[in-house]
């Protein structure tokens, strides 16, 4: 009867808790770091599945985005006036930012400053010049379901001042975009 009470040694405990361990397979560290990389995989996985990524073309977003960047656009986001979009143009996928959203009035001065609703906008982002394709007719009103894009290169940037784009059309929208993530030392989010 006597040996049934008998409580374990420290001794006897420490080897029982080896064995678990060994028992248990690996320690509890690395289980954390391969769960961590689990998550991490699941969410790359996701968030390349929900949004889609374009390569910028050309310099008419200079100095926010330039030629070689990759963005992540997200498709039926909403939007607002700032925002960069991706949008389809002809066989083409073009990046710009919302100058003026459905039934905005915009005006665009001869040297690429912009008027909305009729107060000047503060666009520190932008480059403005005097050239660049522009034969709207102003003040113009966004169309409902439509937006008016600029770049923010003004003098090299082809965008809704041209009737060759024109207002964009919410069909034509691929999405807002929200981050850049190419070149990794250049890693920006957007609005």
């Amino acid at each position: 009867n006597n040996e049934t009470t008998r409580r374990p040694t420290s001794d006897q405990l420490r080897r029982e808790l080896e064995r678990m361990d060994k028992k248990r397979g690996m320690p509890t560290a690395l289980r954390v770091i391969l769960f961590l990389i689990v998550v991490l995989l699941v969410a790359a996985v996701t968030l390349f599945c929900l949004m889609s990524g374009y390569v910028i073309y050309g310099s008419s977003m200079s100095p926010t985005l330039e030629e070689k960047d990759l963005v992540l656009a997200i498709p039926n986001a909403q939007l607002k006036d700032g925002d960069l979009v991706a949008f389809k143009h002809e066989d083409r996928i073009l990046v710009k930012r919302i100058a003026a959203g459905p039934g905005e009035s915009v005006e665009v001065l001869s040297d690429g400053h912009v008027r909305r609703n009729g107060y000047d906008l503060n666009e520190p982002y932008a480059l403005y010049a005097e050239s660049g394709t522009d034969d709207q007719s102003y003040p113009l009103t966004v169309p409902s379901g439509s937006w008016f894009v600029l770049g923010d290169n003004r003098g090299n940037s082809v965008d809704s001042r041209s009737s060759i784009i024109g207002t964009i059309e919410n069909d034509r929208m691929l999405g807002k975009v929200f981050l850049r993530i190419w070149p990794l030392t250049k890693l920006t989010k957007f609005g």
